[in-house]
């Protein structure tokens, strides 16, 4: 079930009042394949991930590590897989300069545009300066605030949490965990061609944490 006292953009993940999620993981997890089939959910009103999206609108997707190609390529693998007639048409972004930089730019182009949902992907190239240290992580969330808009960031695990496999805190400075509104952990087993996900909530703001998710 879905924590009904608050406003969701699409529950249990992101909520609608423009506040920040974090989803971290090891490499390799699915983190983008996950941020994909939020794209298509939000794009589109579907309910590709359980729940379908309280507000469906255009979604913004800013590449700090990938290629258009590639994601390209996750898209229409997902859309196939969901059997669209077509790849939803996502605003995607290959980025290059830190978030801080051009949040001025992006706000407007959000406003413009009417976008629902930013997804950053990934915050250790988002961010100007080193991701351990408190001031660049401030200047992110800044920069993140001003799109006035929900925001997704993708983020990696700390080395200690992949270690131990417990870790409930990504890498980096500790301010983008006390800040964001929900923090969502991912870890997945890879076998025979398949990824099994295990979502877990190890944080939440406004209301009770969420039960675990898993997907096949």
């Amino acid at each position: 079930s879905v924590s009904t006292d608050r406003t969701w953009l699409l529950p249990p993940f992101l909520e609608s009042d423009g506040g920040l999620t974090q989803l971290f993981a090891p490499g390799g997890s699915g983190k983008g394949y996950l941020a994909c089939a939020v794209c298509i959910s939000v794009a589109t009103g579907l309910n590709v991930l359980g729940h379908p999206p309280s507000i469906v609108g255009p979604v913004m997707y800013l590449d700090y590590e990938a290629s258009h190609l590639e994601f390209s390529r996750r898209m229409k693998r997902l859309s196939e897989g969901l059997e669209l007639g077509q790849t939803p048409e996502i605003w995607y972004r290959r980025e290059y300069a830190p978030l801080a930089s051009t949040a001025s730019h992006l706000s407007k182009v959000v406003r413009e545009k009417k976008i629902a949902l930013v997804i950053i992907d990934s915050k250790g190239m988002a961010i100007a300066g080193a991701p351990e240290k408190s001031e660049p992580s401030l200047d992110l969330l800044k920069a993140a605030r001003r799109l006035d808009v929900p925001v997704l960031l993708i983020d990696h695990m700390s080395k200690e949490g992949i270690e131990k496999k417990s870790g409930s805190m990504a890498y980096g400075s500790v301010y983008i965990f006390n800040e964001a509104r929900l923090v969502w952990r991912l870890r997945s087993d890879v076998s025979n061609g398949e990824i099994k996900m295990l979502l877990t909530n190890p944080k939440a703001n406004n209301g009770p944490k969420s039960k675990s998710v898993s997907y096949n």
